[in-house]
């Protein structure tokens, strides 16, 4: 959105007029800009989305008996699942067991995998009567606010209504034009003018798939790196565009990234990127599983499919998920198996650092399987795999 002048047109107008309106008038104004501008890429998505917001206010239980709780949820929760899996799944699956492209008609609604969240943990925190006293407008604007809708991040409805400002700041104003000055350096300078010129020709998965045969272990081992410094920068841009935006309105939310690329160990990774959707995962599926199960390990890799096919339903994001829950589960097992040893020195310093490079490099190479898979299919993926380890 941000390459869109509309957008900023919005802005520029909306800000002044939500500070010179009233207080109680302010969540109706922001959600009927929020709404306006998002009827303008996506019209049956918002109609969609308004329908269900009607819905999850009104029929989400507050008080009643636990039976009834666990009813409503239950159904409002597999409704909104039902309808993100039909755009989002449905799709992918028909697809991998035929040829032509059935249901090649099917348009994935803007910003169904974030609302879809949103609403799973309303639903759910509304049912243990654990939010704060709120109004329809607060939720609306809550699920509709324009400038996270699409890229996050997902911002759980108690931290929202707990972190709005009543009155104008000039600090909050400077904070949030910095932090959006901050995305579009980001976005434009280094991602675009300085880190696209180092891929050379090899510029996109399919040339790399062409020449894989003739390129040489370090420059698909670098394309991958490269392509997971983009990524790093292209999404954490847009989340500090989104939180600085919010914030000229005085709304603060969440962080969704604090320096994953210095992570030394893929635990640590996992506390740092993308920390909104990891957070709604330990919260909704890792604890639950963990209460049920008493397995980390299934735990960890049922918390992993769902982030998987919360970007897709693709074979690829699959493997993406088992791949990174391989990767936390073994760190699980490493970190039990050296207390055990009582290996103390390898917490040192100097020994943590040189996790920093493996972190990364398995990081990496969980792009093989959303770029070479999701593009070409597994034996593609397995070729780059193989070719990466030098064979």
């Amino acid at each position: 959105m941000i390459t869109d002048s509309l957008f900023w047109l919005v802005i520029i107008v909306s800000v002044p007029a939500y500070w010179l309106a009233p207080v109680r008038w302010r969540a109706p104004l922001l959600t009927v800009v929020s709404y306006g501008y998002l009827l303008t890429l996506d019209v049956p998505a918002v109609l969609a989305l308004s329908l269900f917001t009607a819905l999850f206010y009104l029929l989400a239980p507050r008080t009643s008996g636990p039976q009834r709780i666990r009813r409503i949820t239950t159904v409002l929760v597999l409704g909104i699942i039902a309808y993100l899996a039909w755009f989002k799944y449905l799709p992918a699956v028909v697809a991998h067991f035929h040829h032509e492209p059935v249901l090649a008609h099917v348009v994935i609604p803007l910003g169904v995998s974030y609302f879809t969240f949103k609403l799973i943990h309303y639903a759910i925190e509304r049912g243990r009567n654990k939010l704060p006293a709120h109004g329809f407008w607060d939720f609306a604007c809550y699920l509709f606010l324009f400038p996270i809708f699409t890229a996050g991040p997902i911002e759980r409805f108690e931290h929202f209504i707990g972190n709005r400002e009543r009155h104008w700041r000039a600090g909050d104003a400077a904070e949030g034009a910095m932090r959006i000055a901050h995305g579009l350096v980001k976005k434009l300078v280094i991602a675009n003018l300085l880190l696209l010129p180092l891929f050379g020709s090899v510029t996109d998965i399919h040339i790399l798939l062409e020449r894989l045969d003739e390129l040489p272990v370090y420059k698909v081992w670098g394309f991958f790196i490269l392509s997971f410094f983009y990524l790093y920068l292209d999404f954490s841009a847009y989340s500090d565009i989104a939180i600085g935006i919010s914030r000229l309105y005085g709304i603060t939310i969440v962080e969704n990234f604090n320096w994953p690329i210095l992570a030394t160990d893929i635990g640590m990774f996992w506390k740092r990127w993308h920390m909104s959707l990891s957070g709604w995962c330990q919260g909704y599926v890792y604890m639950p599983l963990i209460g049920f199960t008493r397995n980390p390990y299934l735990a960890s890799y049922a918390s992993f499919m769902v982030m998987g096919l919360w970007h897709s339903g693709s074979l690829g994001w699959i493997m993406w998920g088992v791949w990174h829950a391989t990767g936390t589960s073994a760190y699980v097992y490493w970190q039990q198996f050296k207390r055990r040893r009582k290996w103390r020195g390898l917490n040192r310093p100097g020994w943590r650092w040189l996790g920093l490079p493996m972190t990364l490099s398995y990081a990496a190479m969980g792009g093989v399987f959303t770029a070479a898979m999701a593009t070409a299919g597994p034996y593609q993926a397995l070729r780059v795999l193989a070719r990466m380890a030098g064979l």
